[in-house]
C-alpha cells in the first residue's frame, strides 16, 4: 500500500519564513492508487492521518506494521447504505475531514478568502470532491485567489466556481481567440499557469497561491490588485514568470522570491512598491528580465546584482534611488536595455541615453 506525503506549510505566522519546497519534490506523480482510499479512511481516525495527506500526489511506502499484526480491512459502518454520501462517508463526515485538513493548511477563519474558498468546497461545489482526492488542494487553493482577487468585479469572470475541473476555468476568447483568463494545466492536471491580464481584478493575491506547488507562470497585469505580495510566493519552487505590472501592489519586496531557482521574469513596474532593492536579488541568478521601474523604491542599488550574469533587461526609473548603477551591470546589459533614471541623487554612465545622456 500506499501512504500519502504532506509536504508541510504553515499559513498561520507572519512571522515564521515558509518551508520551500525542494528541487526534488514532484508533482508528475501517477495516478492515485486504487488501494489507497482504503488506507485513508482506515487512517481517518489517527491523529497522524493530516500528517499523510497529499500535495499534488506524492507517495511513499507505509511504515512495517509491528510484528503480528495482520492488516486490517476498513472498519464497517452500522449506517445502511442509503446514509452514506458519493464519498461512502456518513453524513457530515466529509465536511468534517475536508475542514480538518484545511485548518491546517491555510487560514480560514471568517471573512478570510480561505474562509470563502472552503464553505465553497464543502457546500457548493457542484464537482463534490471527496477527502482524499489528489485534486482537492489545488481547488481550495485556486478558488482561494478567485475569491481574495474579488471575481464578482472581473470584467470576465467567465466559469469560475463551476462545477468543471480549474483546467478549465476560463473567460470568454477575444477576436484572436485568447480567453481573458484561463487556468492552464500540465499533462497530469496540475495547475501550471494563472493567466489573469488586464480583466479588472482586484483584491489582493491570498497565501494560498503557494499550495500551486506545480505553479510557473503568473499572469495578472493590467489591472487594480493590491495588498503585499505574499511570502508564500517563495514556496513556488518551478515559478519562471512573476509578471504583476501596472496594479496597485505595496510593500516591500520579498526576499524569498529570490531564492527561487527557476525565475527568469520578475516584471513588477507601475506598481507602489516600497523600500529597497535586497541583498539577497544578487542570488537570483537565473532572472533574465527585470523591470522594477515606476514604483518608489528607494536607497542605493546592491552590488549583489553584478551576479545576474543572465540577465537581459533591467529597468529601474522612476524610482527614488541614489548613488550609482553597479559598475559590473555594464558589461552584462547592453546600454538600450539597462534602464534609469539619471539626476542628482543617481548616476548611470552606461545606462540608456534617453534618460541617462553621457
Amino acid at each position: 500500500m500506499f501512504r500519502l506525503l504532506l509536504l508541510a506549510l504553515s499559513f498561520h505566522s507572519v512571522a515564521a519564513a515558509p518551508r520551500r519546497l525542494r528541487r526534488s519534490d514532484t508533482f508528475d506523480a501517477p495516478d492515485l492508487p486504487s488501494d489507497l482510499r482504503s488506507l485513508i479512511r482506515e487512517e481517518a481516525s489517527d491523529e497522524l492521518w493530516y500528517e499523510s495527506r497529499t500535495l499534488q500526489g506524492s507517495y511513499s511506502d507505509p511504515p512495517p506494521r509491528p510484528s503480528g499484526s495482520p492488516p486490517t480491512d476498513p472498519p464497517a459502518t452500522s449506517a445502511p447504505t442509503s446514509t452514506l454520501d458519493a464519498c461512502g462517508l456518513p453524513s457530515g463526515e466529509r465536511e468534517s475531514q475536508i475542514r480538518g485538513i484545511f485548518s491546517r493548511l491555510s487560514d480560514v477563519s471568517a471573512g478570510t478568502p480561505g474562509d470563502d474558498a472552503l464553505s465553497w468546497l464543502v457546500s457548493d461545489d457542484e464537482r463534490f470532491l471527496c477527502p482524499d482526492d489528489p485534486a482537492i488542494i489545488e481547488r481550495f487553493a485556486v478558488a482561494a485567489v478567485v475569491y481574495a482577487t474579488e471575481f464578482e468585479n472581473w470584467t470576465d469572470s467567465g466559469n469560475v466556481l463551476s462545477g468543471a475541473s480549474v483546467c478549465d476555468w476560463r473567460g470568454e476568447p477575444d477576436g484572436d481567440g485568447k480567453a481573458s483568463f484561463a487556468v492552464v494545466c500540465n499533462a497530469n492536471g496540475v495547475v501550471g499557469s494563472l493567466d489573469f491580464d488586464d480583466n479588472n481584478v482586484g483584491g489582493t493575491l491570498p497565501e494560498e497561491i503557494g499550495l500551486l506547488s506545480g505553479l510557473q507562470v503568473l499572469n495578472a497585469d493590467g489591472n487594480a490588485i493590491g495588498g503585499t505580495l505574499p511570502r508564500t510566493l517563495g514556496q513556488l519552487v518551478r515559478m519562471r514568470v512573476l509578471d504583476l505590472d501596472d496594479n496597485e501592489i505595496t510593500g516591500t519586496l520579498p526576499e524569498d522570491i529570490f531564492a527561487l531557482p527557476s525565475l527568469e521574469t520578475l516584471d513588477l513596474n507601475t506598481n507602489l512598491l516600497a523600500g529597497t532593492v535586497p541583498e539577497s536579488m544578487g542570488e537570483a541568478t537565473s532572472l533574465k528580465y527585470v523591470q522594477l521601474n515606476e514604483n518608489q523604491f528607494t536607497g542605493s542599488l546592491p552590488k549583489s546584482l553584478e551576479n545576474l550574469t543572465n540577465l537581459e533587461v533591467l529597468t529601474i526609473n522612476d524610482n527614488l534611488l541614489t548613488g550609482t548603477m553597479p559598475d559590473g551591470l555594464c558589461s552584462i546589459v547592453i546600454p538600450r536595455q539597462l534602464v534609469a533614471s539619471c539626476n542628482e541623487n543617481f548616476n548611470c554612465t552606461c545606462c540608456n541615453e534617453s534618460l541617462c545622456p553621457v
